[in-house]
């Protein structure tokens, strides 16, 4: 059918230490839906569950503002219409 449902998981950790508290784990949902052969709607969300000591984020720098402070747990969602040439 025209729907696609996508689902990821992710668990890390700075150190790898015990007791640290600097581990993480992310989760993403996505629904896509084929308009057409080139043409597909899309829609996601994602979340991330931050240990106390873990800055884990959607950002891709860590001086960024919209950095994730230690404990966090940021979330985001998405739409979006994808065209394939």
């Amino acid at each position: 059918g025209p729907v696609v449902l996508k689902a990821a998981y992710a668990n890390s950790s700075t150190s790898g230490a015990p007791g640290k508290k600097d581990d993480l784990s992310a989760m993403t949902l996505e629904v896509d839906y084929a308009l057409d052969k080139q043409v597909t709607a899309y829609t996601y969300y994602s979340s991330i569950d931050n240990g106390s000591a873990a800055k884990g984020s959607f950002a891709a720098a860590d001086n960024f503002p919209a950095a994730a402070s230690a404990g966090a747990k940021p979330n985001a969602f998405g739409l979006g219409i994808r065209y394939n040439f």
